[in-house]
């Protein structure tokens, strides 16, 4: 390696070892000189993203079966109609939040999220 390349990788450690943010802290002990980190990164990144998507998709799902329990209850007379108003308003939230987290979910694990 020439007393170039080796100014870099010093200088490039160097910066790493200063900054406190997720992708530093990463390659932090990594030795510059082997590769880049950035692969092992954005695996880990990939895999969190992909546990977070899935656990929100179950919660928006179980929600979404519970306010469906709660619409089919019969409950008549202004309070039961607030009550289903409501209810059907928690629906169109709660379907989106789940069909938002399968979207993230099955981007994080599709091909173009591979590069």
């Amino acid at each position: 390696m020439t007393q170039l390349y080796q100014y870099i990788a010093s200088n490039t450690v160097d910066v790493i070892n200063q900054s406190d943010d997720m992708l530093s802290n990463a390659a932090n002990g990594l030795n510059i000189f082997e590769g880049c980190p950035c692969p092992t990164v954005l695996q880990e990144s990939r895999a969190l993203i992909s546990s977070f998507a899935l656990a929100h998709a179950t919660m928006a799902r179980d929600l979404t079966e519970a306010l469906a329990q709660a619409k089919a209850l019969t409950w008549e007379g202004p309070a039961g109609e607030r009550f289903h108003k409501d209810v059907d308003g928690a629906l169109v939230y709660s379907q989106a939040a789940e069909n938002g987290a399968e979207l993230t979910l099955r981007f994080i694990e599709s091909a173009e999220a591979q590069i």
